[in-house]
């Protein structure tokens, strides 16, 4: 059953990307035009139905599965990080190709799939994942293509990835009609500061890589200059 929902909502996709082939060979649209429709479906659509799927009821296995989400979330992009720097030797790859592998675009293509699949309510989990690589991405990914430490922290608070997920949560835990019921105004503060620690503690372990980036960056250096002969 769900291997053909998948089908099914994977040839829409291709449906999709055939439309938009043939709407720029008939002259409808221009090869300009994709940035546009990308970046309408990434800050619009994407953050409304991520928005839409938190209109669920909150309870405690709702909140423990979205923790267990972001924490699958957490070591999958360890392990995608340990992964690229354990073959960035061997394959002498650069900033991009590292960046290409630490952080596919599968969050926002992962979204609509999950949708469709198992419905608008399975997005929360599914949001998990693109709100921890929206971390990682605006601290590590940047400060790895820059070459350098310095991070522009209002992009991190205010990135796309993070805002839905966060206002989501609010919205989830103070509506009138499902989690306000039985809480205080002191457990509402207490879960509100929870949810700070832990962006928090997803963005200081990502400075720890950034760290060790930039480590690993110097020792090479340092290897190469101690290499060359003096002439």
């Amino acid at each position: 059953m769900v291997t053909t929902l998948l089908l099914k909502q994977l040839t829409i996709f291709f449906i999709y990307m055939a439309a938009g082939f043939m709407m720029v060979k008939l002259g409808i649209l221009k090869g300009e035009d994709s940035k546009v429709l990308s970046l309408l479906c990434i800050y619009v659509l994407l953050p409304c139905a991520i928005l839409k799927s938190y209109q669920a009821e909150y309870t405690p296995e709702l909140r423990d599965g979205f923790m267990l989400a972001m924490g699958a979330a957490v070591a999958a992009q360890l392990i995608l990080m340990a992964v690229t720097y354990g073959i960035s030797g061997i394959c002498h790859l650069d900033a991009t190709e590292k960046a290409s592998i630490m952080y596919p675009n599968s969050a926002n293509l992962i979204l609509p799939l999950v949708a469709g699949v198992l419905g608008d309510h399975y997005m929360i989990y599914a949001s998990a994942y693109s709100c921890v690589q929206g971390i990682f991405i605006w601290t590590h990914c940047t400060s790895m293509m820059k070459g350098s430490r310095d991070m522009n922290w209002k992009k991190v608070f205010l990135n796309i990835n993070l805002i839905p997920v966060v206002v989501g949560i609010i919205i989830a835990v103070a509506s009138g009609n499902d989690a306000a019921v039985g809480l205080s105004t002191g457990e509402l503060m207490s879960l509100f500061v929870y949810l700070m620690q832990i962006l928090m503690s997803l963005m200081m372990l990502s400075m720890v890589f950034v760290m060790i980036t930039m480590s690993m960056e110097s020792a090479e250096r340092i290897v190469e200059v101690l290499s060359e002969k003096s002439n």
